[in-house]
């Protein structure tokens, strides 16, 4: 009894031992041993091994604390890297009109930039190796005095594509010219080298200041006397064909509806010694919710002394926040029988504000043209225009008189343009 006991012992002693070796084995090959969990001992005292001998392979079941659960950790040696696949852009550039020795193109794509050449004239060309299938900003520069000078720039998204070659054309329309002011006197440094002034100099600092300027052409064929015998009642007809004796007609028809808008005719016709004096009024007024719109024609003619003016005019005056009015509109005068007889062209865009107790504005910003030619004298002409940014305290002038032989160019500054325009009207109260 007391051998079997031993050798029972000694059985498992030696069981124990090959378990260990063959584990120790295991753990250093692909093969994964079995693990039976049915013979995993419920004593934690001991450590039930179970060899099973009818597979060709040994199997057996462990502690599962003696598997190895390390991750595999693959070589970076190994990995090959991939290079990204690129295109060819050409790119086509006309940048706006300008002559210079010392004109530049920068491009830009992202951080890429990509040289630039001229070709000829407004166009420029460039080429470059982009990332495909990728999108940048593109940044393309104007610039004057080798880069002094920025004349105008683009700035878009692209982005490339898939293709081998790619092209992109950029016109001159796209330029943003107007935002590059380096002397911030208002004119953009294109305009100014195109015009020939230094964009780098506000000339306009040194410019004299005059107290005013005649634009009362302006309100002289403007519509106050329209609007003076239009009343206040809506809708108003009025129609009356009166002769005064033998030598005076006076006709008028004013036919206004409820919202303000109708037409307007007057004439009047005065002869004395054979000599006659015509006077016509025509017009058309529209109403809308925030605006008034004239249109229409004034004539006076003197058969005595053979001189007389024909207008014809456009006014839109247009109701803005609190006491600020706008006017619109344009004046086309010819004069007839004086000794130098001219024909004008007055254009405006004009803002102001009411002036206290009247029906009139004082224009306090915008811009004013008149242009007149003289008829006798067909080479000669002068243009003068008067403009003011709300920011500005004066009105600028530009004057311009050319003669058979001579061009005379003059510029300063005045406090007042010397008119004012009808802003109040009955049908916005």
């Amino acid at each position: 009894m007391v051998h079997s006991i031993e050798y029972s012992q000694t059985l498992k002693l030696l069981t124990l031992a090959s378990a260990l070796l063959i584990g120790a084995c295991s753990s250093s090959s692909d093969s994964t041993p079995t693990v039976d969990p049915t013979t995993i001992d419920a004593d934690q005292n001991d450590t039930s091994v179970t060899v099973d001998s009818n597979q060709n392979n040994e199997s057996l079941t462990a502690d599962s604390n003696q598997i190895d659960a390390s991750p595999i950790v693959a070589d970076p040696t190994t990995t090959n890297p991939i290079t990204p696949s690129l295109v060819q852009v050409d790119f086509e550039i006309t940048v706006p009109a300008y002559v210079s020795n010392s004109l530049k193109v920068d491009l830009a794509w992202g951080e890429q930039a990509i040289p630039v050449q001229w070709v000829g004239d407004e166009l420029w060309s460039a080429s470059g190796d982009l990332l495909s299938n990728t999108e940048n900003l593109l940044i393309v520069t104007f610039f004057d005095d080798n880069g002094a000078i920025t004349l105008g720039k683009v700035e878009t998204s692209f982005k490339t594509g898939l293709n081998s070659v790619q092209s992109l054309q950029i016109s001159a329309e796209q330029f943003d010219t107007s935002a590059w002011d380096s002397d911030n006197d208002g004119i953009s440094n294109l305009d100014e080298s195109i015009a020939g002034t230094n964009p780098l100099l506000d000339e306009s600092a040194l410019l004299e200041v005059r107290e005013s300027l005649d634009f009362s052409v302006i309100g002289i064929y403007s519509i106050n006397s329209y609007e003076a015998r239009i009343p206040e009642q809506r809708p108003y007809f009025e129609h009356k064909d009166e002769s005064a004796n033998c030598c005076s007609t006076s006709i008028a028809t004013i036919d206004i509806d409820e919202s303000g808008t109708g037409s307007y005719f007057t004439e009047s016709v005065h002869t004395v010694s054979f000599d006659t004096t015509t006077s016509r009024q025509t017009g058309t007024r529209t109403t809308t919710d925030n605006s008034i719109t004239w249109d229409g024609t004034s004539y006076w003619y003197n058969s005595g002394a053979a001189v007389g003016n024909n207008s014809e005019f456009n006014y839109t005056t247009t109701l803005l926040e609190g006491s600020q009015r706008s006017i619109v509109g344009s004046i086309q005068i010819n004069s007839q029988g004086r000794s130098d007889p001219d024909d004008s062209y007055i254009e405006f865009s004009l803002f102001g504000d009411v002036i206290e107790g009247t029906q009139r504005c004082a224009p306090v910003s915008g811009t004013v043209s008149r242009e007149y030619y003289r008829r006798r004298n067909s080479d000669g002409n002068t243009i003068i225009t008067a403009s003011k940014a709300t920011s500005d305290r004066y009105w600028r002038v530009d004057s311009i008189i050319r003669n058979w032989n001579e061009s005379i160019e003059e510029a300063y500054f005045v406090n007042d343009i010397g008119t004012t325009f009808q802003c109040n009207f009955t049908d916005w109260e």
